[in-house]
Formats: structure tokens, sequence, C-alpha cells
């Protein structure tokens, strides 16, 4: 799913974990969402773009 979203593998993973133990059950329904969700706000501001960068799949990035 990560690859198709252009997160990690690994962030994907480490967001499963950090969600659901935030939120609990519902909190690793909703990682990927949550995590892509930051990943456009961190992409959207050119002062947080490096923590967009890091949160991407780097062998699907472009530019």
């Amino acid at each position: 799913m990560g690859q198709e979203l252009g997160l990690s593998p690994a962030v994907v993973f480490f967001s499963l974990i950090f969600w659901g133990w935030v939120l609990g059950s519902v909190g690793m329904f909703l990682a990927v969402v949550l995590t892509m969700t930051l990943k456009i706000a961190f992409d959207s501001n050119q002062n947080t773009k490096w923590i967009g960068i890091l949160l991407s799949d780097l062998s699907k990035r472009k530019d």
C-alpha cells in the first residue's frame, strides 16, 4: 500500500506501531491515512518539505 502512495515501507510499518499505540486498534486501521495526511501537509510547506521527503519512498521520487 505504501508503494502506491509514495510512502516508504519502513514508514508504513512504524506508523502502524505509532498510531496503534496512540489511538489503539482504530489507529492501526487509520495509520496509513493519517501518515499520508501528515506527508501531504509537510510537502506543502517549504520549511517542512524535508520531513515529507524523509517519509517518502525515495525510489519512486521524481523531483
